[in-house]
């Protein structure tokens, strides 16, 4: 996103899930999801980490998380939430589901980044540093 559509536009509001099973440091890995959301125009409004020796199957989090996690969003009205890991397509319904809003897991937060940032680079730039290289390779 440009900066002037930064200017014209608030930040999307998101809430951080994540699950600690005890193999990182929660509070560093959550503090690198905040930094990613903020460079994709999204503001982390809270941040719940459940501690877990494993994950539920459906939900990564339990029943009782996803419920405090379902109040935050629509307290603090957070469009989405961005959860600290990858997720399967049914555990991103899921838990979609269950909190009233988008889902996007860590892997999707970083593409949406590439993806904005490859838009907003024109495409004239791309075409001629991809003939230099070809011209280069031949």
């Amino acid at each position: 996103m440009t900066e002037q559509k930064q200017k014209e536009f608030p930040p999307v509001k998101v809430v951080l899930l994540g699950l600690d099973q005890g193999e990182f440091d929660p509070d560093r890995s959550m503090g690198e999801l905040a930094a990613l959301c903020e460079a994709n125009h999204m503001q982390a409004v809270a941040e719940l980490v459940q501690k877990r020796a494993a994950p539920e199957a459906g939900t990564v989090l339990g029943e009782g998380k996803l419920a405090e996690a379902r109040l935050y969003c629509q307290n603090l009205e957070a469009e989405a939430a961005v959860f600290d890991g990858e997720l399967s397509g049914s555990q991103l319904r899921n838990i979609s589901d269950a909190l009233g809003v988008e889902v996007l897991d860590r892997t999707m937060l970083i593409l949406e980044i590439f993806r904005s940032r490859l838009i907003a680079v024109p495409i004239y730039t791309i075409v001629q540093k991809h003939r230099k290289l070809r011209i280069f390779c031949t």
